[in-house]
């Protein structure tokens, strides 16, 4: 984070956050989220409110993501503090450029040697983890690109990914770029369930964004994914 951007920080959560109490509500939103004490929570709680410096999730990005988070039990706050528990182990997330032909390929290869967790995907077979930061984030929109069945409601988790930021072309689309490895982009995880699901999501994106292996942080878990980093030109 730079200089700049730790000022413009600071006075967002200055003005965001001028109560720097926790409400009994947030408190009881916290116990039950994140498991933690009722002391726990309070002191997790006014820590994040008095920290004017810490990252936060843009304005914009909440709300294309709320509606679903707001269904499991978060506001802005508790999803910051769900991504921000494991900034320590922060990885970068843009490896070396894979296009969408041999993104598979590459992916399997990378997947050699024993899985970090039980929810890496085998090694050539499906599903395999992707993170959305865009319009797939939404699951209504997802599941119409994907044609899923009206009762089968596409599950996508908070997620975070490091070494990459968010800027936008065209005047609205959002698009991953590189950045400095302490850079976050907040989004979604979802499982690819089958070959067929992977290609529509790449036709979708279109030839301005290519497929790139990253690390993906889903809560407590560090899962190896891709996602789309875009190759054209910012605004």
């Amino acid at each position: 984070m730079d200089f700049f951007e730790e000022l413009e920080n600071m006075a967002l959560n200055s003005t965001n956050e001028p109560d720097c109490r926790a409400s009994s509500e947030e408190i009881e939103r916290w116990q039950c989220l994140f498991s933690y004490s009722y002391e726990q929570a309070i002191g997790l709680i006014e820590k994040q409110m008095n920290d004017y410096t810490r990252r936060r999730i843009s304005n914009d990005h909440w709300d294309m993501i709320r509606t679903d988070l707001e269904a499991k039990g978060y506001n802005q706050s508790a999803y910051e503090h769900e991504l921000e528990r494991n900034t320590k182990r922060m990885t970068p997330v843009v490896h070396p450029k894979v296009s969408a032909s041999h993104a598979r390929t590459a992916y399997v290869v990378k997947l050699e040697g024993p899985l970090s967790t039980p929810e890496d995907p085998a090694q050539g077979q499906y599903p395999i983890w992707y993170f959305f930061y865009g319009t797939l984030t939404s699951s209504s929109i997802l599941s119409q690109k994907l044609s899923l069945p009206e009762d089968e409601t596409p599950v996508l988790l908070p997620a975070f990914v490091t070494g990459g930021k968010l800027g936008t072309w065209a005047g609205k689309y959002k698009a991953l770029v590189d950045a400095p490895s302490d850079a976050c982009v907040y989004g979604s995880a979802y499982k690819v369930m089958s070959k067929e699901h992977e290609e529509t999501l790449q036709t979708y994106e279109t030839d301005n964004y290519e497929v790139v292996q990253c690390t993906i942080f889903i809560g407590d878990k560090i899962i190896q994914g891709c996602t789309f980093r875009f190759v054209g030109v910012l605004d």
